[in-house]
């Protein structure tokens, strides 16, 4: 199993809001020591990120979840 930074910083960074997310993430090497989806979304809202963001991060999460149940099945 991997965390949810681990697994940021697999994707790619895209010219995109999600991309700006991902960005954002491997710069702020914070986020290697967070990982369950309340404290991240606090901690977001504690750096004042702007609404968008916080959108983005609940679905670079659910791919996230999804990536970890296709991973558990297959091995």
């Amino acid at each position: 199993m991997f965390s949810f930074y681990e697994w940021v910083m697999t994707r790619r960074i895209t010219d995109t809001p999600r991309g700006d997310l991902i960005y954002d993430i491997k710069r702020d090497k914070r986020f290697t020591t967070i990982n369950d989806k309340e404290s991240i979304e606090g901690y977001l809202i504690r750096q004042h990120a702007c609404r968008e963001a916080i959108e983005e991060f609940w679905k670079l999460w659910k791919e996230y979840e999804r990536c970890l149940r296709k991973t558990s099945k297959t091995g």
